[in-house]
């Protein structure tokens, strides 16, 4: 053999040794004792959780984390009452994601579940239970009870969202 056929063949054998034996890239991440985290592996063909702690996952792996302790959301809602009057309130609300169902929750609603999820579950129960009551017969502490117990009796809902609490603050309307 001379050596204008060694060179390219050795070239040959090295690159097909090398997408033969092809390294995985990990990377490092952690996941603080108040979230789980979770991704789908295509090299294994599965979902992975990650729990608490350090974990190597293949590099370009960017996955879900969710909290898993309470976590508040705060918004204003403007909301019609019985008598068509807009009445407008702060909404603090206090959650948790239940780490049990979270291979369901992450393939069902996805990493952006507080818009697509936790916040249209909130408003509709509000325009439901604001609009049963005249605009002078509100009582808070009642409704606050009522729309938590809804939303904890919820069976899809809680399935995947523990609420906490629920508490509503008036605000002033927006002025344009």
């Amino acid at each position: 053999m001379n050596k204008k056929r060694t060179f390219p063949i050795l070239l040959i054998l090295l690159i097909g040794l090398f997408f033969a034996c092809k390294p995985e890239l990990k990377k490092e991440i952690f996941i603080k004792s108040s979230e789980i985290g979770i991704y789908y592996d295509s090299a294994l063909k599965k979902t992975v959780v990650l729990n608490s702690g350090k974990h190597n996952i293949p590099s370009g792996i960017l996955p879900n984390i969710y909290p898993i302790e309470q976590t508040n959301i705060k918004r204003n809602v403007q909301i019609l009452t019985k008598d068509e009057k807009p009445i407008s309130y702060g909404v603090n609300y206090w959650y948790s994601v239940n780490p049990k169902t979270i291979t369901e929750f992450n393939a069902e609603v996805g990493n952006d579940y507080v818009k697509i999820f936790v916040l249209p579950q909130i408003y509709a129960e509000m325009r439901d239970s604001f609009r049963e009551i005249d605009s002078a017969n509100i009582k808070i502490p009642e409704l606050e009870k009522e729309i938590k117990s809804k939303l904890n009796n919820d069976i899809k809902y809680s399935e995947f969202i523990k609420t906490e609490s629920i508490k509503f603050g008036k605000t002033e309307p927006n002025k344009k």
